[in-house]
């Protein structure tokens, strides 16, 4: 009896052992799948922050984009100004950039500033500057060609670009290459001048959505500045051809009429001379006739002259001459203009001023004359009209001149200026019939000037007169 008790007791001893140890098996598979319990209830934990901060991102660079999406060409700037800091802002960088790419045409691919925000303190970008890849940045337009882009401290980066980099202040940044429809574009850039970083997936989606967005809007804006340009051209065109039309119409119609008028004389004293019988009449007939052809003359060769440098024939002659003789032929010609409006000429030359040129006498002086000839018709009678001609230097055997004339007559005003040099242009309209002329002697001594290596140019007020100067390079000829 004894030894069935103990057998009991030593039974029931080692139920209690296997129902511990049982125990203890059943708290280690409960704390190991607490444990992994805790461990899934982290990552979930995680991934919901994670999807939570993707999300916020996503709508901000969602919202940053709908701003330059929505805005038009006038405040496109501030806006992607406000687009970039909200951006810069969520994901607590210092500097937000957008860079485009410019194909040289050697071939090598620069890339310059387009558009770009920084924190308050750092100083702005030069947008002028331009930077060659294989020289700024050795490494990145092959990568970001195929896609790949600069996530981290920049101490990652070549020692070229740490040395590029660092400059600046930069710790880390995110760079990613933009691609549209016309290829690789330029890239985008979030700098962090404070901390070493690298930046999470989450950011990185939501920033290359943003940057593609960003670029869009940006060729959008650039599209429609060149289309409103393109039109605004369009339209100076127009007006400018219409001018053009209007200015030639009024030419021929002037042109007819300086043109009957000494057609008309000719005529009339040819008929009046054959009838008269008095030698003094014939002569008066005869005088008024060769002025009349004379001026008929001057039309025609400017016309002709006009004619030439539209279809740019007009050449120049260029032969060995004496100034004086050239200049006393021009004052010849124009002594009985002067006498007729009772105006006084002065006369200035610089004892400088070589004896023999070698260049277009012929043109020189029809410069000359039509500028006197315009003094003249312009200035009333008993006014006064000056002519210089100073000898301002000579290198390698070529001669620097300027020629001034100066009046007294009715001036011009700044508008009437500005067409002044132009085709079939005078002051005014009703110059023509006041003082005759077709428009072209103005323009076709701008360009003899030009032809000689010179300049012409006008100062003038209404009512004080008027200052043409002009200036000339002309060869030295032989003592």
């Amino acid at each position: 009896m004894h030894n069935v008790n103990q057998l009991i007791i030593a039974a029931a001893t080692a139920g209690t052992a296997s129902a511990g140890r049982l125990w203890m098996v059943f708290l280690m598979i409960a704390a190991v799948l607490f444990v992994c319990l805790l461990f899934l209830i982290l990552i979930l934990f995680r991934r919901v922050i994670n999807e939570k901060k993707r999300h916020e991102l996503m709508s901000v660079a969602n919202t940053a984009a709908a701003l330059l999406l929505e805005t038009d060409v006038e405040d496109f700037t501030s806006v992607i100004v406000q687009s970039m800091e909200m951006i810069g802002s969520r994901i607590r960088v210092d500097r937000v950039s957008i860079w485009s790419n410019i194909q040289k045409d050697d071939g090598r691919l620069f890339y310059r500033l387009v558009n770009q925000w920084a924190v308050d303190g750092l100083p702005d970008l030069d947008f002028d500057s331009e930077f060659s890849y294989d020289q700024a940045m050795p490494n990145w337009e092959k990568n970001f060609r195929k896609g790949v882009f600069v996530n981290g401290p920049i101490e990652n980066l070549s020692r070229e670009e740490y040395e590029q980099l660092s400059v600046f202040g930069i710790r880390s940044m995110l760079t990613m290459p933009i691609y549209l429809k016309s290829g690789f574009w330029g890239f985008v850039s979030f700098d962090d001048y404070h901390s070493k970083r690298f930046f999470t997936e989450a950011e990185v989606f939501a920033m290359r959505s943003w940057g593609l967005l960003a670029v869009e809007a940006v060729q959008r804006i650039k599209s429609v500045i060149a289309m409103r340009q393109a039109l605004t051209e369009l339209e100076i065109a127009v007006r400018t051809a219409r001018a053009a039309s209007r200015a030639k119409s009024d030419f021929l119609a002037n042109m007819s009429h300086e043109i009957r008028t000494p057609m008309n004389a000719i005529i009339g004293m040819a008929t009046i001379g054959k009838a008269a019988t008095d030698v003094e009449k014939k002569n008066y007939c005869y005088k008024m006739i060769e002025e009349s052809s004379k001026h008929l003359l001057g039309i025609i060769n400017d016309v002709l002259d006009m004619s030439n440098i539209e279809a740019n024939r007009l050449i120049l002659s260029d032969v060995e001459f004496c100034f004086t003789e050239m200049l006393n032929r021009v004052l010849t010609e124009t002594t009985p203009l002067l006498e007729k409006k009772h105006q006084n000429l002065q006369v200035s030359i610089d004892d400088k001023i070589p004896v023999n040129l070698f260049g277009d006498d012929q043109r020189l002086a029809q410069v000359i004359t039509n500028l006197l000839g315009n003094a003249v018709k312009f200035t009333p009678e008993e006014g006064r009209i000056n002519l210089d001609a100073v000898y301002q230097g000579e290198e390698n055997g070529v001669c620097k001149m300027k020629f001034t004339i100066s009046d007294t007559g009715i001036g011009i005003s700044p508008n009437q200026m500005i067409n002044l040099f132009d085709a079939f242009q005078q002051v005014e309209t009703s110059s023509t019939r006041n003082f005759g002329g077709v428009g072209l002697g103005l323009t076709i001594s701008k360009s003899i000037v030009d032809m000689m290596g010179g300049k012409i140019s006008v100062k003038s007020e209404p009512g004080k007169g008027s200052v043409f100067s002009f200036i000339i390079h002309i060869k030295r000829g032989n003592p």
